[in-house]
């Protein structure tokens, strides 16, 4: 896909973005945007039973994941933390194009995933919830895996430490 194509769309998705859900002074969460040039949503269920247990190695949480309903068109999922016991609902809505993009992109989805704590207590991070469970799954090494983040609409992005290695 290329990098015109990304904008546009972003361009297009972002307002619809920012303007859902709850705003800054309500319950901690964060929004972002994931293009994929080929999309199974099996990697991200499998990646949720996987880390259902509450058996956790390091300070990632990277456990208590529960599938809470699936669909086509949307995956909803319960993050509870070891430490807090704070609840947090993450839903990926799927957004398949109905055309390509471009020629090299004969298949795409958009991923718009919301993660919103159930307390307005900030003590998780919302955007390495949602970034693990990609992670894990596989999907940011996807070829022409694309994120769309910044802390206008993922405040915890700032104080993310998920992406260091």
């Amino acid at each position: 896909m290329s990098v015109r194509a990304v904008f546009v769309i972003s361009a297009l998705m972002l307002p619809l973005l920012l303007l859902s859900g709850t705003s800054a002074t309500d319950q901690p969460t964060c929004k972002m945007i994931w293009f994929l040039d080929l999309f199974d949503s099996s990697a991200l269920i499998n990646q949720v039973k996987i880390w259902s247990k509450n058996l956790c190695s390091g300070p990632q949480e990277k456990c208590m994941y529960e599938l809470l309903t699936y669909s086509s068109k949307k995956l909803e999922v319960k993050h509870t933390s070891l430490i807090t016991n704070e609840t947090s609902t993450i839903n990926f809505i799927f957004a398949p194009t109905a055309a390509p993009i471009t020629p090299a992109t004969p298949s795409f989805c958009s991923l718009v995933v919301i993660s919103t704590s159930n307390t307005t207590i900030p003590t998780s991070n919302h955007y390495c919830l949602i970034y693990n469970l990609m992670d894990g799954s596989g999907l940011t090494q996807v070829v022409g895996a694309r994120e769309i983040c910044n802390a206008v609409i993922c405040p915890s992005l700032a104080t993310a430490t998920c992406k260091i290695a």
